[in-house]
């Protein structure tokens, strides 16, 4: 495992911004590194293994791995601990797991890959612990076994026809997809380090063979580096819902019908006495708009001005603030928010209860987005912005690649197949979901160019919609 430490200090050297939230895998890789038992190996021939997979068997079901479990202790002590660290409301939880290994109610066995998932259920039912916990102890604790057991038999696999979704040698789902040289598309297994050659078009989960319950998105034009949520529901409908009622899935979004809680036609007008300034927020064939006019000597309207309302800043269980985009692509804070005290009601915004308030030129900065839209962290070339240069906006370069990401989040998981991990499942894919790269761009040969340092505009990204555990 020292290789894959060297590599893995690499990858942080590269990318010094992760360090700290990756902390607990530098952690593991050095208990990897630092693991003493004797690694045993697999020792089957190639006609062995072929045989095997000619059936559609994973090695590990005729020839399951050594596991010892005094010789496993501290590799699951230290991972026990990093979800502790993480997550101390798991705490209980995984003092019921030590307890039922100390007993033997429990053994290494219990967290192997299975064809329904990770481990065989009596973890999640003896500690109480949730599957994706489980998923990783299994993963932090095997690892090494695993990828000593099984890694002589990897040259083993080439131009077999495996065609199943689980990994040949350990029988555990795919953690990571990506397309390598000539377009063929690679999984790969986080719990043994095996990989192996996948259908492009099919999905390893469910099996659907085809683009139709294929989500694609393609990172260009006004809702570049997005996926909407929707996609997300066809799986996930009860979580899908549930998000979408908290008030941090309803922080950032356009103004629409469906999302509005203000009243736009009565109650509309505020008069700012200390400016001497009205201020009416009204909507108008479907567009919703702040406008600011002043009274002259003679009564009539002065100092008009109207802005469109492109974004809505906060959920409204408190309060909203509106955005307007310029045509630069600058966002702007509106003057007037929107209140949920006492029915609700419209009233200047904070900063703005005073004479040389900023009415319609305050620029939205990273911090402003740090609380309400802001993970993965926004690059700072959105402060960078300058009269002579197209700013950068959340929707279409905000996350380019000057510092840690969202599009750095894919291309950092391309580069961590170095590790069999990725920030990807960290973050959210998950391990029942795919994502894999499709290069959009050719280098002068005509060939694909390779994925790191390329912003997700110029990355496709796939997700299955009727993925399910195997």
């Amino acid at each position: 495992m020292s290789e894959l430490r060297e590599a893995w200090r690499e990858l942080l050297a590269r990318r010094r911004a992760l360090a700290t939230s990756l902390a607990p895998y530098d952690e593991m890789l050095e208990r990897w590194a630092a693991w003493t038992p004797p690694r045993r190996s697999l020792g089957w021939s190639a006609q062995r293994c072929r045989e095997s997979w000619t059936r559609g068997v994973p090695l590990t079901v005729e020839a399951p791995p050594p596991l010892d479990a005094d010789n496993l202790e501290n590799l699951l002590g230290g991972a026990m601990e990093d979800v502790a660290a993480v997550a101390p409301a798991r705490g209980p939880a995984l003092q019921r797991l030590a307890g039922a290994w100390d007993a033997g109610a429990i053994g290494p066995g219990a967290l192997l890959p299975r064809r329904e998932g990770i481990g065989d259920g009596a973890v999640e039912a003896a500690s109480g612990l949730d599957a994706e916990a489980v998923a990783f102890l299994a993963y932090a604790t095997l690892r090494p076994v695993l990828q000593a057991w099984l890694s002589p038999a990897w040259p083993h696999f080439a131009e077999v026809d495996w065609g199943r979704g689980v990994c040949p040698f350990c029988g555990g789902p795919p953690g990571f997809v990506d397309v390598i040289e000539g377009g063929h598309r690679r999984l790969a297994c986080h719990f043994c380090g095996g990989a192996w050659g996948f259908a492009k078009l099919r999905c390893p989960l469910c099996g659907v063979e085809g683009t139709k319950d294929m989500v694609r998105l393609q990172a260009e034009g006004e809702d570049a580096g997005y996926v909407d949520s929707a996609a997300c529901a066809g799986c996930h409908r009860a979580i899908y819902d549930r998000y979408r009622r908290t008030g941090m899935g309803r922080s950032f979004y356009r103004p629409a019908p469906g999302n509005t809680v203000e009243d736009y036609q009565r109650n509309n007008t505020v008069y700012h006495e200390p400016s001497d300034r009205y201020y009416t927020i009204y909507s108008r064939e479907g567009h919703y708009y702040q406008r600011r006019h002043q009274i002259g000597p003679d009564g009539r309207e002065k100092n008009v001005v109207e802005k469109e309302i492109h974004y809505v800043l906060g959920s409204g269980n408190h309060s909203r603030t509106y955005l307007h985009k310029t045509e630069g692509g600058q966002l702007l804070q509106l003057p007037i928010g929107w209140y949920a005290e006492r029915g609700g009601f419209w009233a200047m915004n904070p900063g703005y209860d005073r004479p040389d308030h900023m009415d319609f030129r305050r620029k939205i900065d990273r911090e402003c987005f740090f609380c309400h839209n802001a993970y993965p962290p926004i690059s700072k070339a959105y402060d960078a912005v300058t009269d002579d240069r197209s700013p950068v906006t959340p929707e279409d370069e905000i996350f380019e690649n000057t510092t840690v990401s969202k599009a750095d989040y894919g291309n950092i998981a391309y580069e961590l197949l170095l590790f069999q991990h990725t920030v990807n499942n960290l973050c959210h894919i998950g391990r029942r979901h795919i994502a894999y790269f499709d290069p959009t761009i050719e280098d002068e040969s005509g060939g694909a160019v390779h994925l790191i340092g390329i912003g997700l505009r110029n990355v496709l990204l796939h997700f299955c919609r009727t993925a399910v555990a195997l």
